[in-house]
């Protein structure tokens, strides 16, 4: 029992640590939300925000009878923390969030996440179908087309800077986007990022990827000048 109630997850603040000139070093990620409890489909319709760290399984203490028949899926090799925490989170009255950081997760250069464009990337899509297989019908359902979206989106660019271009993989992702584009664009926010997927989608791949790599120049052209 958590908090007074038996069927919800605790969640805790944490530090990032990163090595700066070979020193480990912690920053607080400081919380934007506040303490207490939070019924399951507020967190739930806060995936896109990262408010209370969905897409993460670290930082929480779950109830046991909550995912006794929940398992990570091992053709799964990113998203596959949001898929557990997403499946957790829906079958509990909600989270007690707490603010005081009682975790460290370490930035390390070189691992799966921070090592460039990977095909196992392509699994995020998966589990985020995963998600919208069994919300259809729910309030959720238009903020996990967003993810859905913005997520392929995301990779599309990634898999068109990628020295070692695969056009199988560019392909699928633009088959899929363009699958939920309708929906898709209808959540997306930024007129900047609706005119990145359209050029991206539209353009021939070669275009598409010298326009990405521009657009990356001028951003850290941009950033040094800071």
């Amino acid at each position: 029992m958590i908090g007074g109630r038996e069927d919800v997850i605790a969640v805790c603040g944490h530090y990032n640590v990163r090595s700066e000139k070979g020193i480990l070093r912690r920053h607080h990620q400081k919380a934007q939300q506040a303490p207490g409890f939070v019924p399951a489909e507020q967190v739930l319709q806060s995936l896109l925000e990262g408010s209370y760290s969905l897409t993460s399984a670290c930082y929480k203490l779950y109830p046991v009878h909550i995912i006794r028949e929940l398992r990570f899926d091992p053709d799964i090799y990113n998203m596959e923390d949001g898929l557990f925490c997403f499946q957790a989170v829906g079958q509990s009255e909600g989270i007690i969030y707490s603010t005081e950081p009682k975790w460290n997760i370490l930035f390390r250069e070189g691992s799966f996440t921070r090592s460039g464009y990977n095909a196992k990337y392509l699994t995020a899509i998966t589990a985020i179908e995963r998600m919208m297989d069994h919300n259809k019908t729910s309030t959720v359902w238009p903020i996990l087309v967003s993810a859905f979206f913005l997520r392929a989106l995301q990779l599309l660019n990634d898999a068109l800077l990628d020295p070692d271009k695969n056009i199988e993989d560019i392909l699928f992702l633009r088959e899929k986007i363009a699958s939920y584009a309708d929906s898709g664009v209808f959540y997306v926010k930024k007129f900047t990022t609706l005119l990145n997927a359209i050029l991206i989608l539209r353009l021939p791949v070669s275009i598409a990827a010298g326009y990405r790599k521009a657009v990356v120049a001028i951003r850290n052209t941009r950033r040094r000048k800071r």
